[in-house]
């Protein structure tokens, strides 16, 4: 996934487009600022309301007498499961399969069914997504301000860390979409609630927390550590997570391949697919390698002639021009050891490859990095023995 701005004409002309195949399901953040309405903020600002406020409805008809009518007690979506529990005098087994099962984190809901005035069971809750902190306690919601907007998520110089959050205050129980910050006026209260945000934190493992461009920090991965990978083939959607991450550094890509027959075709590999990425494949033999850096930022190389059947080796490398997320570079292609190709590239994509579409080998699934072929015919006309990448600085 990368930035760019388009242009009112780029946008026109893919209007037909929308809704379609070649759309990408995401909404603009101003809609969803718009959607989140009366409340503060959007998705993934779990700091306010407008993050994380949702309806819940709920029937039962030979239960619930009370039809139609709204709770106001405060919960949480943990709380659905131990509602149902109690509904169905089902207890939650202390072990599955010889594991001991960690206890419950909920509450049930059914206490509200028949009285809309009783005091809410969920006294307290922490929330945090993508350094958005907030606690709530007893009609009280303490939060920090987003440090970034998601138009300004590549801003390079967005302070991060304790120091620099902004904390508000409101009442929930007067202050049904915080319009009122009560941080001045309250601030004994704002101290105490952040204190329990810190302690609710560790409890819910949720530290260490930092910023979604430091990366995910003492997460655990499946890629050890380095700087060279190999994988072998075949390979299907395997997560950007596991994948190496090449997004601004220098690479190189060695691929070892076997072709069944003159002319082969298909998917040697490939990470992402319409909405960013790249794909290294053949053309009735001829190796092509295709980077999708969105909108018309398209760079192609192509070898001026087709593999004869056998093994061979296709090595692709790329050296950026300055070690930044999204920066230009020059691609090369080499063929069993001789220079086959070269393009440059004014961008590269910034962020990652895909948020859903994996690391392929010997085969695309889901969408095509490119036009030039369909993923139903993207399967390898032959074997990737083996693919290994090597990230620079």
């Amino acid at each position: 996934m990368s930035r760019f701005d388009e242009t009112v004409e780029e946008m026109l002309a893919h209007i037909d487009d929308l809704g379609g195949p070649r759309s990408y399901g995401n909404y603009p953040a101003g809609w969803g600022w718009a959607m989140g309405a009366p409340f503060q903020y959007y998705k993934q600002t779990a700091s306010h309301l407008g993050g994380v406020r949702n309806d819940l409805v709920i029937s039962w008809p030979s239960r619930i007498k009370d039809v139609g009518k709204v709770r106001t007690q405060f919960h949480f979506v943990s709380d659905i499961v131990p509602t149902i529990l109690e509904a169905t005098g089902i207890k939650a087994p202390e072990t599955l399969e010889g594991v001991q099962q960690k206890p419950l984190d909920g509450t049930s809901m059914t206490y509200s069914f028949d009285n809309a005035r009783a005091p809410s069971h969920r006294r307290t809750q922490v929330f945090e997504t993508m350094q958005n902190l907030a606690i709530y306690h007893d009609g009280w919601w303490a939060n920090t301000t987003p440090l970034e907007a998601p138009w300004d998520f590549f801003k390079p110089d967005q302070k991060t860390g304790g120091d620099n959050r902004e904390w508000q205050l409101y009442d929930l129980r007067k202050d049904y979409a915080q319009a009122v910050d009560l941080s001045k006026r309250e601030p004994t209260k704002l101290k105490e609630m952040q204190a329990l945000f810190w302690s609710e934190a560790k409890a819910n493992n949720i530290l260490p927390i930092h910023a979604p461009w430091e990366g995910p920090k003492g997460r655990p991965t499946a890629l050890p550590p380095g700087k060279s990978f190999t994988f072998k083939g075949p390979i299907s959607r395997l997560p950007t997570t596991a994948a190496p991450n090449m997004i601004g550094k220098s690479f190189t890509i060695v691929t070892d391949v076997d072709l069944s027959g003159a002319q082969a075709s298909g998917v040697i590999v490939t990470h992402g697919g319409r909405f960013g990425g790249y794909a290294l494949y053949l053309d009735k033999g001829v190796p092509v390698f295709h980077y999708n850096a969105l909108g018309t930022e398209q760079y192609n190389m192509r070898a001026a002639a087709p593999l004869a059947p056998g093994r061979h080796r296709v090595r692709v490398t790329f050296q950026i021009e300055k070690p930044v997320a999204g920066s230009g570079g020059e691609f090369r292609m080499a063929l069993d050891g001789q220079d086959a190709a070269s393009v440059h590239a004014k961008r590269t994509i910034a962020t990652r490859n895909s948020l859903r579409e994996g690391l392929d080998i010997g085969q695309d699934t889901l969408t095509p990095v490119t036009d030039a072929y369909s993923i139903e015919n993207s399967g390898l006309q032959g074997r990737v023995n083996d693919v290994t990448f090597t990230l620079g600085d």
